[in-house]
């Protein structure tokens, strides 16, 4: 009996597809099964974080060690690129190149068809020590500042490079996730567990945070939306100014605990970060949810 195929609108390939992102936004694009999609993962054991839908299929590759033939014969309409490693006071140059620039341009030479939009997950990271409540995208670019930024910025000039095989570059400059672990994370455990916590500039420094929900959302609506620029970069941020002494009395009131605050006595200046979002709004329509709300549901959750 001939088995007979399916017709897919779009065919959509995601690397980083097993992190907190990539598993968010699959669980909102499976909805929709005019989409076939293939997840790009390096990790073997992935069974119990597959997500089970007719629509996707899951291949193994670590995008480090070059590309499979089977993803180089895919004929793909869109990529979202999410895969490489994060910000971290440990993590080597040598990891930085080969997970975020290395797996970039894998992932680009394994292009084999012209497709309508090469979605990039950048960060904030690129603009460096600019301490500014106030970012915009012409913001100039600060190699100097970490080895995570410099490699977002290498990974954005190589995927510029390539506008012969990708009609739609779309770079996201995303500013830090509420769920992302970090300064959130330690003020929530801080507080939950009734200990001091130590702030740097007296809890005056200015911080920019979404939601993965926020930037899962955005996402898809860009895989939908039609545009006519060639290479649109833009800021991904939230709507409010909020320091980080304001974001642990909200903790506190959230989880109902007391708070014990402590100056710290390193004065290291630390900078302002806050993204101009006027252009995402403009082009995209973005529209992130209050910090409040999204930080809610985070606590509530955890």
């Amino acid at each position: 009996m001939e088995i007979k195929k399916r017709n897919y609108l779009k065919t959509i390939l995601i690397t980083g597809g097993t992190g907190l992102i990539g598993t968010n936004l699959l669980k909102k694009l499976k909805l929709n099964k005019k989409y076939k999609i293939y997840i790009i993962t390096r990790e073997k054991k992935i069974e119990s974080k597959k997500i089970q839908s007719r629509n996707i299929e899951y291949i193994n590759q670590d995008l480090t060690s070059g590309i499979k033939t089977k993803i180089k014969n895919l004929k793909v309409d869109i990529v979202v690129h999410l895969a490489g490693r994060t910000f971290g006071n440990k993590v080597s140059i040598k990891e930085y190149y080969s997970k975020n620039i290395v797996t970039t341009i894998n992932i680009l030479k394994s292009i084999n068809n012209k497709i309508e939009k090469f979605i990039f997950l950048s960060s904030q990271y690129v603009y460096g020590n600019v301490n500014s409540k106030n970012i915009k995208e012409n913001t100039i670019l600060d190699s100097g500042f970490s080895h995570y930024g410099k490699s977002k910025i290498e990974c954005e000039k190589i995927i510029k490079k390539f506008t012969k095989k990708i009609k739609n570059i779309i770079i996201l400059r995303s500013c830090g996730l509420i769920e992302g672990g970090g300064i959130i994370e330690y003020l929530k455990i801080q507080i939950k567990n009734n200990k001091k916590i130590l702030l740097y500039g007296n809890g005056e420094i200015i911080r920019d945070y979404i939601s993965k929900n926020d930037l899962v959302e955005l996402i898809k609506k860009i895989i939908k939306k039609n545009f006519n620029k060639k290479i649109i970069i833009a800021n991904i941020g939230s709507k409010k100014i909020i320091n980080t002494k304001q974001i642990a009395l909200l903790i506190s009131k959230n989880l109902k605990k007391n708070l014990f605050l402590v100056p710290s006595k390193d004065n290291k200046a630390l900078p302002n970060t806050k993204l101009n979002i006027e252009f995402a709004k403009k082009i995209f329509g973005y529209n992130p949810k209050s910090f409040n709300h999204s930080l809610r549901i985070y606590l509530k959750k955890k």
